[in-house]
């Protein structure tokens, strides 16, 4: 059998060490050297270890340069360490506001070109976390194994505790695109449904249509795979409370919640009508916040799993 490393980028350590102690597997260090310029070094501190071995890297790709930085180690250990396999693990993707080629429409669709540079790398396999738009699972073509684990068992695990709390639960959808996966929790949880209507227009705009009647008097869990700028979640849960729902709470896969001069979406649902979001750990954001409104769920067992 060969032997399997663990490596990481460097936003996603925090969870790469405890997917290592999960399944006892040695976690490889990396120094990130950072220059004036911002440009980072990457030095590979036990030099001789993946030399034949199984790699494993795991990383978010959160912005470019960690797209980069993902490409750039399965490079690394393929071409100058001989590794003989190399996996990579991507627990969230950053996004562009389009990630399938729309013709005609100038715009530029970034999500597919990030990924086919990381397939081109040509790791034998890239495992994806409760991404947004299937379709990326396809961009490798010819150039690797693509492989898509959700959420699933820990949502359910999430849904049962609170089914234990509240009797009148009800699960929603902020939109048609993720109604799919709701509709199916709500089979598997035994709880009934309703799913909501959203347009979007310019950035960061949405104009959600309301809820139905079915919230009415009931605990409404809203199930969504990312919060952003959170205009989605909030807008949903004020239609939701004006519909008649006793309280309502979240589940969001990736907690992106970006912090800024000029935008704090930790405070902007800290200071929602929102009463509890629970998200996991496949985000850097999620190490940092504050607010007792959020509960951080780890991933670490459900990437575990995928490691063969």
């Amino acid at each position: 059998m060969i032997d399997k490393v663990i490596y990481s980028t460097q936003n996603t350590e925090y969870l790469s060490i405890e997917i290592a102690q999960i399944l006892n597997i040695p976690f490889g260090k990396i120094n990130w050297v950072q220059f004036e310029d911002e440009e980072f070094e990457i030095q590979i501190c036990d030099r001789l270890a993946p030399i034949n071995k199984h790699i494993i890297i795991i990383g978010s790709a959160e912005n470019l340069r960690y797209y980069a930085d993902l490409a750039d180690l399965v490079s690394t250990f393929k071409q100058q360490y001989r590794a003989n396999i190399v996996d990579v693990i991507v627990p969230y993707i950053g996004y562009s506001t389009a990630e399938r080629s729309k013709p005609n429409s100038g715009i530029c669709p970034r999500g597919i070109y990030r990924v086919q540079s990381l397939f081109d790398t040509m790791p034998r396999k890239i495992t994806f976390f409760d991404l947004h738009a299937d379709g990326i699972i396809n961009v490798g073509g010819r150039n690797g194994i693509s492989d898509h684990i959700y959420s699933e068992p820990l949502v359910i695990q999430i849904i049962n505790k609170i089914k234990q709390e509240n009797k009148e639960l009800i699960l929603v959808s902020p939109d048609a695109g993720r109604g799919k996966w709701v509709k199916a929790l709500a089979y598997k949880t035994e709880l009934p449904h309703d799913i909501m209507s959203k347009d979007r227009y310019g950035i960061d705009k949405v104009k959600l249509g309301s809820a139905s009647s079915k919230v009415k008097d009931k605990v409404a869990i809203i199930f969504d795979d990312m919060i952003r700028s959170g205009n989605t979640a909030i807008k949903a849960a004020e239609q939701i409370l004006d519909a008649g729902a006793k309280e309502v709470r979240m589940i969001a896969s990736h907690a992106i919640l970006p912090k800024t001069v000029t935008v704090d979406a930790e405070k902007r649902m800290h200071e929602s009508v929102i009463s509890k979001i629970y998200v996991t750990n496949s985000h850097s954001r999620s190490q940092t916040l504050t607010s007792p409104k959020f509960e951080v769920r780890s991933i670490a067992a459900i990437l575990a799993n995928s490691i063969c």
